[in-house]
């Protein structure tokens, strides 16, 4: 009798849903029909082939042919306008030449143009943002299978953010980043940027939008230098805060550590015991966002670890072996190759840190196009207190020497 019962709620709770499965799905069918030809799919061609090397999405925004898309589908074009150039495909299949006009490194957006004149009817900007628990649609092209709509569920901004992303419930695949996403109207509320999986996707709000489209570009600057400009300006901002930030000391094992030190960076933590009886207690702290520079080259990264080891069962030399292992195995904590960084310099000593003798690392990587800004990475391991240790890790993605200067000070002197 209970199976029955729970059955006919299950079954009552289906029947009220689908009407409004229905709804969404008549709503995206609706949209895609009404709005395919302002949709584009953005090419970034390498000259010496002549085939694509990476897709993303477009869509128009005005009938002067002005498309928006996202910054990291046009990098290649900015970085190394000597190897790429870009193209964009529309609805028909046709291919059409494309410059860059304005660029939003930051918000990872930009405005793209026709080379000739074209004709395309723009899509409307909403007037505000959704409703938390509206339906939205997400559309693109998603690994190059041609246009396609997503539906989903606005869910406001994240948490945790310095840069402002929307959190979208559906799935934003590769190849439709760039695309815009509409309401019910077919007005856009914002446009696709990147995903998490599993229905956990992100997009640049409407604001951020409103102000590319608001400002006009200084023509007098490369499109390289402007995003230089818009990185320095960032920087500057983001560490600035982070300076300012709560600096109060919190416990790990028998030390104590920095912790949150804004409201853009979140901490995680655990305990364990090893199979070697060593205790670990550990936090790691970082922002939750970064800034895509170039393929295989992220920036805007502040990230911190602690590590508290003890042990009772080895002896000392045993125990600082094992940890130095560990130990030189650390790496920063955003990705860059060497057409876009030089290799770390890295100074090693010995300080004095609350009588306690500590090996310091610190490491310095410069950026080749970005002259002035550099990565950051800072190791230190206590090696006095016999069997405990706390080993102490930070990287700073992209920052001008002074602030590296002053968050190392500041670090040190918190620890």
């Amino acid at each position: 009798m209970r199976k029955l019962i729970f059955f006919g709620v299950l079954i009552g709770m289906l029947a009220a849903l689908w009407p409004a499965v229905a709804v969404a799905d008549e709503e995206a069918q609706s949209l895609f029909s009404s709005f395919r030809d302002r949709l584009y799919q953005i090419r970034t061609i390498d000259n010496e082939s002549g085939s694509k090397s990476s897709i993303g999405s477009a869509f128009a925004i005005n009938d002067k042919g002005s498309l928006v898309t996202n910054y990291h589908v046009i990098s290649n074009a900015i970085l190394r306008p000597d190897k790429y150039h870009l193209e964009a495909l529309n609805s028909e299949g046709k291919s059409l030449p494309i410059v860059i006009d304005n660029i939003d490194v930051i918000n990872d957006l930009a405005r793209v143009s026709f080379k000739e004149p074209g004709i395309s009817k723009g899509l409307k900007l909403a007037t505000a943002e959704p409703q938390q628990g509206e339906a939205i649609y997400s559309l693109g092209n998603p690994r190059d299978l041609g246009m396609t709509v997503v539906p989903g569920t606005y869910n406001g901004y994240t948490s945790y953010s310095y840069y402002d992303r929307i959190l979208f419930s559906g799935s934003v695949n590769p190849g439709m980043s760039g695309g815009p996403v509409l309401n019910h109207k077919g007005e856009v509320v914002g446009v696709n940027v990147a995903t998490s999986g599993n229905q956990i996707s992100f997009l640049v709000p409407l604001k951020k939008l409103q102000i590319l489209l608001n400002n006009e570009r200084d023509i007098s600057l490369s499109l390289a230098t402007q995003a230089y400009k818009q990185l320095v300006a960032n920087q500057q901002t983001l560490m600035q805060s982070v300076l300012d930030g709560d600096w109060n000391r919190l416990p790990l094992g028998e030390a104590k550590v920095v912790g949150e030190l804004t409201d853009f960076i979140s901490c995680w933590g655990d305990s364990s015991v090893n199979e070697m009886n060593i205790k670990e207690v550990y936090r790691r702290c970082r922002n939750q966002e970064y800034i895509y520079i170039a393929p295989a080259f992220h920036t805007g990264i502040l990230e911190m670890e602690f590590f508290w080891y003890e042990s009772e069962a080895m002896s000392s030399w045993q125990f600082y072996r094992i940890l130095a292992e560990g130990f030189h195995s650390v790496s920063a904590g955003n990705v860059a190759n060497q057409e876009d960084v030089t290799e770390f310099e890295c100074n090693n000593n010995f300080v004095t840190q609350s009588k306690e003798v500590v090996k310091v690392v610190y490491c310095v990587r410069a950026y080749k196009q970005f002259k002035g800004l550099f990565d950051v990475l800072y190791l230190a391991m206590s090696v006095s207190n016999n069997n405990k240790s706390l080993i102490s890790h930070y990287t700073l993605a992209g920052v001008e020497k002074k602030f590296a200067q002053s968050f190392l000070q500041r670090f040190m002197d918190h620890l």
